[in-house]
């Protein structure tokens, strides 16, 4: 998502290494920090495995296109270049574990993440008088 965000800044190109079709399992930071508090309050959660994650599958074309558009933005072409070597095709992640020893599930969708990530990034932007 960085990087996508720094090239739609600068007007650039958002480079996709393969088809785009990629998935992947995406969290919002604000979810993220919501499981590790749950975590640190969880006497349960000693010595165990517990992913983190939303369950949700996001392919990596429709987080390009979502960000074009949220950044204002639409009109920036998409560039794909060969896949990475070794890339790993999907990427989805059970959370049970979480809601069952520490009560926490994701509470942020990706649409909604990337909004306001967006908006923090271009906030940040005109705050600095780039």
């Amino acid at each position: 998502m960085a990087r996508f965000i720094k090239d739609a800044l600068e007007e650039q190109p958002l480079t996709i290494y393969g088809d785009g079709l990629q998935t992947r399992d995406l969290i919002h930071v604000a979810d993220l920090c919501a499981a590790i508090l749950a975590t640190l309050n969880a006497p349960a959660a000693v010595g165990q495995t517990i992913q983190i994650a939303t369950g949700v599958e996001t392919r990596i074309l429709d987080l390009a296109y979502m960000m074009r558009e949220t950044m204002g933005r639409p009109r920036i072409p998409v560039r794909f270049l060969p896949p990475r070597p070794g890339e790993i095709r999907r990427k989805l992640c059970q959370y049970r574990s979480a809601q069952q020893i520490l009560n926490w599930s994701p509470t942020i969708p990706v649409s909604s993440g990337v909004l306001q990530t967006c908006q923090w990034f271009l906030e940040q932007r005109v705050g600095v008088g780039k």
